[in-house]
């Protein structure tokens, strides 16, 4: 990998109290609407694209893990009226736009702290 030189990349800010405390987290899955251990102890490095250093570290979730994600999942959408709904119910419900406008307001954010970098 041919690596910018350092001295090409211009100084990066440091990252919002909010970004550094939710880097300085431990790692952890979140399944079944809450944050749990995960099964594995293995991590995996991040690293900040344009400075190569490291900012934080994620769980390496082991096939035990996916399980347990999949069928709190499975369970989830099981016990819920969402499964009976044909999908022009599911639209009328209002549940997709509310949706959408969670995932847009986290997409703005994301997307604040990326380009802070």
């Amino acid at each position: 990998m041919n690596a910018v030189p350092r001295s090409a990349i211009a100084a990066q800010p440091a990252p919002s109290p909010a970004v550094a405390k939710f880097l300085k987290r431990a790692p952890r899955l979140f399944i079944g609407n809450e944050r749990v251990e995960a099964g594995s102890q293995g991590r995996v490095k991040v690293f900040d694209p344009a400075t190569g250093q490291q900012i934080t570290q994620v769980v390496d979730a082991n096939a035990s893990d996916v399980d347990r994600a999949v069928a709190a999942a499975r369970a989830a959408f099981d016990s819920s009226a969402w499964a009976e709904m044909l999908p022009n119910d599911r639209e009328q419900s209002g549940f997709g736009r509310e949706h959408g406008r969670v995932v847009l307001d986290l997409y703005t954010e994301v997307k604040s702290v990326c380009t802070a970098y």
